[in-house]
């Protein structure tokens, strides 16, 4: 982050318990929360709360999970030319 500068706005009552309900329900200041807001309007930048330092393990945890399964049948096996007369057919298409 560049150097910060204070200004001085007017605000709302509505739009003070608004940034202070939104900002402690992400984990952050409502400086830090103006401060995206601003820039999300201003650049159109994702606005996206702190990091949720277990989302990495979850995401581990769900492809060992993935890997563990093994899959079971058999593959599918399709004729291409079966595949786009049938859906010529579906379309009304004469192929003759």
């Amino acid at each position: 982050m560049g150097e910060l500068v204070r200004k001085q706005i007017y605000l709302t009552s509505k739009q003070v318990r608004a940034i202070q309900k939104r900002a402690e329900a992400i984990g952050i200041s409502q400086s830090e929360f103006i401060r995206r807001a601003i820039d999300q309007g201003l650049f159109q930048t994702s606005f996206t709360s702190r990091s949720d330092p277990s989302a990495l393990d979850n995401i581990e945890e769900f492809i060992q999970n993935l890997n563990a399964k093994k899959p079971t049948g058999k593959p599918i096996q399709f004729n291409r030319d079966e595949i786009y007369a049938e859906r010529l057919d579906r379309y009304g298409v004469d192929t003759n």
